[in-house]
This record gives C-alpha cells, sequence and structure tokens, in this order.
C-alpha cells in the first residue's frame, strides 16, 4: 500500500491466512493476488488515494494447471514414442549385429578350418616329395645290393653242403651259417625299405582285428619266451570287422607289439594288449586295439619325432616300424596315438572305421 500511495502500481501474491483483508473471504483464499493501483487526478500532482484489490484467481491456476499436466502428458507420451521408436530400432540394429557377428563367427571358423586342412596338405605334399626322393634313392641301392646278396647266400648255402658232406662239422660250418643269417636280416631290412616307400597296394575285404591281434602274439612268442615279459589279450567279444588290407593291418599290430616287447628293460615287465569299441573323430562307428608296456617311457622330444620315418633310439633299429604302422593305419582312414612319459610305459592306440556292411 505505501508503494501504491507513492505512485507505483504493485502486483503481489501473498498467503492469504492472516490477512484482514481476506478475514471474510472462504478458506480457499490459500493465496490471493493483491493489486495496489494509486489514484491520481490529473489536476494535482500527488497521489490522491489507492485501490486494493484482493483476488483469488482460480481459473488462472486452473489453466495452470492444465497446462502443466497437458505439458507433463506430452512430454511423457513423446518420451514413451521415443522410447519405443528407439528400442525397436536398436533392437534391429542389434539383431543385424548379432547376425553380422554369427556370420563372422561362422566364417572365422571355416577359414581356421581352412588353414589347418591347408596345412595338413602342404605337410602331406612335403612328406610325399621327401618319401618319394628316399623312395628313388632306396630302390636304387635295393636294386644295387639284392642281387650280391643273393649269391653271397646260395654261396655260403653251397659251401655249408660241402662242409658237411665232407664231414663231421667244423667251425667254418658255423660262420657260414652267421653269414646266411645276416644275409636274411640285410633281405629283411631292404624289404621293409621297400614295402615303406612304395605306395600301399592294399585290398579291402572285411578283417577281424582280433584274430590279426592273436596272429601277431603268435609271431612274436618265440621272442617273449625267453624272456621274463608277461602278455596279456584282453579282447572284446563280437568286435565289428575292419575294411582293409589283413597283412597290413597285422603287420600295423606287430609293428607295436615288437616295439613294447622292446622298450621292456631287461625282458621283464608287462605287455597288454585290448580291442573295442569306440567312435572316430566324425562319431562313426570304429574299433581299437591298445597296446601298454611298463618300459621305460618315451620323452617329449621323442613323442614329437616318433613317427617320424628313420628316428630311432635302438642301436640295431631301422626306425621305420612305426612309421610304417602310421602311415597303413591313416591308409585305412584311421588314427594312431600314443601317450607317455618317461619311466612311465607307453601305450599306443589304434583306431580303426568299422565295417558296418553286409
Amino acid at each position: 500500500m505505501n508503494r501504491a500511495l507513492q505512485g507505483q502500481t504493485v502486483v503481489n501474491m501473498e498467503p492469504g491466512a492472516g490477512k484482514t483483508e481476506t478475514a471474510g473471504e472462504p478458506s480457499a483464499f490459500a493465496r490471493v493476488v493483491e493489486v495496489y493501483v494509486p489514484i491520481v487526478f490529473p489536476q494535482a500532482s500527488r497521489v490522491a488515494g489507492a485501490v486494493a484489490l484482493h483476488k483469488m484467481p482460480q481459473q488462472v491456476f486452473e489453466s495452470v494447471r492444465r497446462s502443466q499436466i497437458t505439458a507433463v502428458g506430452t512430454v511423457l507420451t513423446c518420451s514413451v514414442l521415443l522410447y519405443a521408436s528407439l528400442f525397436w530400432i536398436v533392437r534391429r540394429a542389434a539383431h543385424r549385429i548379432d547376425a553380422q557377428h554369427r556370420s563372422l563367427e561362422s566364417r572365422g571358423r571355416e577359414l581356421v578350418q581352412a588353414n589347418e586342412e591347408l596345412r595338413a596338405v602342404q605337410g602331406q605334399l612335403v612328406e610325399a616329395e621327401r618319401l618319394a626322393a628316399i623312395g628313388e634313392v632306396v630302390t636304387a641301392v635295393a636294386h644295387g645290393i639284392r642281387n650280391p646278396l643273393a649269391n653271397i647266400r646260395a654261396a655260403a648255402q653251397v659251401a655249408g653242403l660241402g662242409s658237411r658232406d665232407s664231414g663231421p662239422p667244423a667251425p667254418t660250418t658255423k660262420h657260414l651259417a652267421n653269414i646266411m643269417a645276416e644275409v636274411d636280416r640285410l633281405e629283411s631290412r631292404l624289404k621293409e625299405l621297400l614295402q615303406f616307400v612304395r605306395p600301399a597296394e592294399r585290398q579291402n575285404a572285411p578283417a577281424d582285428l582280433n584274430a590279426l591281434v592273436r596272429e601277431a602274439a603268435s609271431m612274436l612268442a618265440g621272442r617273449i619266451a625267453p624272456t621274463r615279459i608277461a602278455l596279456t589279450q584282453t579282447l572284446a567279444p563280437g568286435l565289428p570287422p575292419v575294411a582293409g588290407d589283413a597283412m597290413l593291418l597285422e603287420q600295423v599290430v606287430l609293428s607295436l607289439l615288437a616295439n613294447a616287447v622292446e622298450a621292456v628293460p631287461n625282458g621283464d615287465g608287462t605287455v597288454a594288449v585290448a580291442t573295442g569299441t569306440t567312435r572316430m573323430g566324425s562319431g562313426a562307428p570304429a574299433v581299437f586295439v591298445e597296446i601298454a608296456d611298463s618300459g621305460v617311457g618315451i620323452s617329449a622330444d621323442g613323442l614329437q619325432k616318433l613317427f617320424t620315418p628313420f628316428y630311432t633310439t635302438k642301436a640295431q633299429g631301422t626306425g621305420l616300424g612305426l612309421a610304417m604302422a602310421k602311415k597303413f593305419t591313416e591308409a585305412h582312414g584311421g588314427a594312431i596315438t600314443v601317450s607317455s612319459r618317461p619311466g612311465a610305459g607307453a601305450t599306443f592306440r589304434v583306431t580303426l572305421p568299422a565295417h558296418m556292411g553286409t
């Protein structure tokens, strides 16, 4: 009021409670708008008085409240619509990203598999070239040695017959027998070399793996008899046959058995042979033969070189027995694995596809 009397128009919003001006009004006058307008007469230069107006602007408040509600509702509606739109966009993008991620993972696996296959093919090509070069040398050497060896054996045999006819056995007879035995051993080594370097020409007929194991064990019976090696056979009954060359598969088992017998120190230990059914890596039915010995075991470095042609730790070995076993096994679509550690023996396992035909 004082400011209005000084000539100013004043508008205030004040609490209505406790004001004498609104004491007679309803309690709804919680807040009132106070308007103070000065009264100035044109003839005078002073303020004659002031008019005080107290009013509760209910309609204004309602309008403001409706505007606020409308604004809040609009904001909420727009937010929901925006969220829904963004959710749909993000979800669609996420599906595309997931699809691309799965596609990239699939491509990555395909590339890894292709790279592994390429490395395997490269390794096979290198090995094939290496074996081809070795084969040429071995064939030439074998051709040049076999005929002289045959002549030496024939001459020693004739000389031995002559010494027996002339009277009681002489020391010469023993030497001639040694010559023939060494010639036979060299002939066996040459045959082994030629068998390794030449492509495996195999028959394809059902073969009984248990029968092959028994036959190979009987071949080694003479070598095992003078020792204290216990050979045990645990052969699964009703074993499905394998399709392949029985002679080559028997050679695989024989090579592994001979290697196990030679690995037992001082001819005192055990060699265990077992057969059974299993699955190939592809899930196809398969059979296996497992040969375990109580020998000296194989070092980590030896395991890496074990199937390398001509690698051997034996003074009298050629390093071809295990290499041929691996070659013949893989030629039949199988696989050969070994587990060992120094001082704990070794276990060889040959897995071959089962012949399920009738």
